[in-house]
């Protein structure tokens, strides 16, 4: 049988609590890399609307990405997803919508799904271009 004096057991119980937190935050930390982006591109009389997500490299998820809005010319709903992997670089690129930028308004919702993991963001384009 092992004999530690309390002082000595403390520190040992104390080191091995620290890995243990230390363990469980880095796990964490992993699920709350993902990040999703919807980003804006004009050219002429047309926007083109992008989604992207950010993870960590070789990841596999769902996106889903949806666009509404109306202008002059009527109005828009747009749906699409699909599944993704990252990149070595940890990004992915989702889905590209092209819509006319003269005047509407769009609002765009973009939901990704790695694991159990889910993350979504929404952003505004258009109006006055």
């Amino acid at each position: 049988m092992l004999n530690y004096s309390r002082p000595a057991l403390a520190a040992i119980l104390v080191a091995l609590a620290g890995v243990t937190l230390w363990t469980a935050n880095d796990s964490q930390a992993g699920s709350e890399t993902a990040r999703c982006e919807i980003t804006s591109t004009v050219n002429g009389g047309m926007i083109a609307l992008t989604g992207q997500a950010a993870a960590t490299p070789d990841v596999s998820g769902t996106y889903r990405l949806t666009v509404k809005g109306s202008g002059t010319n009527g109005s828009t709903n747009i749906s699409q997803g699909g599944r993704f992997t990252t990149s070595a670089e940890g990004t992915a690129t989702l889905g590209t919508m092209m819509l006319t930028s003269s005047g509407a308004v769009y609002e765009a919702d973009l939901t990704i799904a790695i694991g159990s993991e889910t993350r979504s963001c929404s952003e505004t384009f258009g109006g006055r271009i």
